[in-house]
């Protein structure tokens, strides 16, 4: 528990920022964004922020190497700073959900809401795998839109532009995006109890990349 409190301590002011920037959002105090299209920007900034911030920014100042020592298993102190992310992060999607479901109350606004929903756990996922792997905080922001990004072209973007298959059904996406998402989690959990992330290592990226490339070899081959 105390573990936790720390951890929702550290991350308050990117929980803060998160929900301000929604606000921000919600009541059109930024000229010249459409907040269905900023939400779905919001949806994956904020998260993304947060998956970043769980791990890096502790690892660059030591914290982790400290944590490392303490008589707490690995897959606990990565957990409590997966539930204090999340914590900060829901009232940041809750907000933005009821915005969409506000703003466009239409089959079109439903999949946006949905989206909202799936987004985040796919930034949110691919933010962590970059932040337990990256060992510091700018490399981890680089990192983590470069893992979304060939996921998704890969998962998605492949079989419906290169190989013609179908074209991505909003379900399908929704689906593939949330696979994907739950993965990047598994896979940082991995990295980092069996992996050296106190220290500079390719362990936590070989172990990532080991479990990565099955993972979306499998799901093109189911597609």
């Amino acid at each position: 528990m105390s573990l936790l409190k720390r951890e929702l301590r550290r991350l308050l002011p990117y929980g803060v920022g998160g929900i301000a920037l929604v606000l921000l959002l919600s009541v059109g105090a930024i000229p010249g964004l459409n907040f269905g299209a900023s939400a779905m920007l919001a949806a994956f900034l904020i998260p993304g922020v947060l998956g970043v911030a769980c791990v890096a920014p502790d690892t660059g100042s030591g914290a982790t190497a400290f944590l490392r020592r303490q008589p707490v298993r690995p897959w606990a102190v990565l957990g409590a700073k997966v539930c204090a992310a999340v914590l900060w992060l829901l009232p940041s999607v809750a907000l933005l959900g009821a915005g969409q479901a506000l703003a466009h109350p239409s089959y079109a606004g439903l999949f946006a809401g949905v989206m909202i929903v799936v987004f985040p756990i796919f930034a949110f996922g691919a933010g962590l795998l970059a932040s337990v792997v990256a060992f510091r905080t700018m490399p981890a922001i680089l990192l983590a839109p470069a893992i979304a990004i060939l996921a998704a072209t890969v998962s998605v973007g492949f079989p419906a532009i290169f190989l013609g298959l179908m074209p991505p059904t909003p379900e399908f996406t929704s689906v593939v995006l949330t696979s994907l998402g739950l993965t990047f989690v598994g896979l940082a959990f991995v990295a980092f109890t069996r992996g050296e992330p106190h220290r500079p290592s390719s362990r936590p990226a070989l172990l990532a990349l080991g479990g990565l490339v099955p993972a979306l070899v499998l799901g093109l081959t189911t597609t």
